[in-house]
């Protein structure tokens, strides 16, 4: 049930963000949010986690969701809420935490973006980080 649940999360997911342009549209009034990566770590050893920070702006300052996608064994998405990340006002900074579970070793890729209230879609960050 979760694996479907998820799934149907993600298709949605890449259906709102093909209909939107990927990063960048318009679709409800205002302008669209921009992240920048600030730090990601490179290598992270199995059973820890590594804390990623980003810096957003927004000229509506209506961030509503972020979404962080995880390629490695499986496709996984991840949503927290700008209220959960501290995402507030027009600008700043943000981070939020992955764990490496033992047994997760490899090359974990990651997708980061945000949409906005009126389903506004920013750029799309990628990074990877190597496990070991």
């Amino acid at each position: 049930m979760k694996k479907t649940f998820l799934f149907l999360f993600w298709m949605i997911s890449l259906f709102t963000l093909s209909c939107s342009g990927g990063g960048g549209s318009s679709s409800g009034g205002g302008n669209s949010p921009t992240l920048t990566l600030l730090n990601v770590p490179v290598n992270v050893q199995a059973g820890q986690s590594a804390r990623v920070d980003f810096g957003y702006s927004d000229p509506n300052g209506d961030i509503k969701f972020v979404y962080v996608r995880e390629q490695f064994t499986d496709d996984r998405i991840t949503v927290f809420t700008a209220q959960s990340l501290n995402i507030s006002g027009t600008s700043g900074s943000a981070f939020f935490t992955v764990l490496f579970p033992t047994g997760s070793s490899g090359q974990h890729i990651f997708i980061v973006w945000a949409l906005d209230v009126n389903g506004n879609s920013s750029n799309q960050l990628s990074f990877t980080i190597n496990v070991t």
